[in-house]
């Protein structure tokens, strides 16, 4: 590092499809990505981005024996400027000379994001980039330093305020399947609870009709025995197609956000990005195994979904015993606009920064701090 030169580094350690979120900053600023595996080192290669992996740690997991991440480390403690998270990754508790920001994958309901284990972690770092006043209310609550919040938003989410509305790029769909113009139903579901994906998602692949196509795009976390029961599912129906993520590289997610005319969600943090879209959403609640564990700590309860009641409220839902009639209530999810007066109070809750400039602002913000 020449004469305390300051820098800018992207921590993606053991979760390298995080680099989504990062993209839009390091094209306007630059500096380098910091991986843990030899598929982040690949995936930074593929977005041709600069990129170090200076140790390989094989286990997603979110607490490192940091032993093993020694040279990691070793190498960022001897550098000056900032670093940005998406994930509370508990090396952060290690570093010392770089100003460390946290930037949150998403804009989760989820319990798990604010957990009394994550807490203390989100405390380690010198700024925290709040996504919109409910989140921020909880933050606070659990105990994170109110002097750390930043009230910027997600980078991720200008190209999408911009878009919003917009159904476009459809093509890239149609050419794939070989199919002449379809309403194109996109569905997300998350790995962690409460998740569809576990039973519901196969139903919705086995029932859809060929008046529709359907993208199935699970969240990268989705153990590798399930997929491969989608897989051998989507085999069968010409106009399913399987997107996860990096397996077409004209189809990233902001592109599927572009070509979906309408969304089947359960809890991703996906979700609340859709809603910047304006476009419709099904809600997909399926059946789980610990069904105990499951109602206590995870369920769609009132209060779990009262930052989008007004969405929630009217839209369409699909659980076990009505996914026969999927066909039937994607048509009527089609046709109900849900006012916007509602979606509105739902997206002021959520989000701060609705003008579409926040990679502009963190910009500026860290471009304060590198002074």
């Amino acid at each position: 590092m020449a004469n305390g030169e300051k820098r800018i580094f992207y921590f993606l350690g053991t979760a390298p499809h995080h680099i989504i979120h990062a993209l839009p900053i390091y094209r306007k600023l630059g500096g380098e990505f910091i991986v843990l595996s030899k598929e982040g080192r690949q995936l930074c290669e593929k977005e041709n981005v600069n990129c170090r992996m200076l140790d390989e740690y094989p286990e997603s997991t979110e607490s490192y024996d940091f032993s093993k991440v020694a040279n990691t480390i070793r190498y960022l403690n001897g550098q000056k400027g900032v670093i940005f998270f998406f994930q509370t990754f508990n090396i952060v508790s290690q570093l010392h000379s770089l100003k460390r920001i946290m930037l949150f994958h998403g804009n989760s309901l989820k319990d798990f994001w604010f957990a009394d284990r994550k807490i203390p972690v989100l405390n380690k770092f010198d700024h925290i980039a709040s996504l919109g006043p409910d989140r921020e209310s909880v933050m606070l609550k659990k105990g994170v330093d109110p002097e750390k919040i930043v009230r910027i938003g997600m980078p991720r989410w200008d190209e999408i305020i911009r878009n919003a509305g917009a159904t476009k790029n459809q093509e890239l769909i149609f050419d794939k399947l070989g199919l002449k113009k379809k309403r194109i139903v996109t569905y997300v579901p998350t790995w962690w609870p409460p998740y569809s994906v576990e039973d519901l998602g196969k139903e919705i692949v086995k029932n859809i009709s060929p008046d529709h196509i359907l993208i199935f795009r699970p969240h990268p976390d989705t153990p590798a025995a399930l997929i491969r029961e989608y897989e051998v599912l989507i085999a069968k129906k010409h106009n399913v197609i399987y997107v996860p993520e990096g397996r077409f590289k004209e189809i990233d997610l902001t592109t599927l956000l572009a070509v979906s005319d309408i969304f089947i969600v359960d809890m991703s943090s996906i979700m609340t990005d859709i809603i910047l879209t304006g476009k419709p959403m099904i809600f997909a609640f399926g059946e789980h195994k610990n069904r105990e564990l499951y109602r206590e700590s995870y369920a769609p309860t009132e209060e779990r979904l009262a930052p989008i009641k007004e969405i929630f409220g009217k839209s369409e839902k699909i659980y076990m015993n009505n996914v026969d009639k999927i066909n039937e209530i994607i048509g009527s999810a089609s046709n109900v606009a849900i006012d916007p007066g509602a979606r509105n109070a739902v997206k002021k809750r959520l989000f701060y920064n609705l003008e579409g400039d926040a990679t502009e602002k963190l910009v500026e913000f860290v471009e304060g701090i590198l002074k």
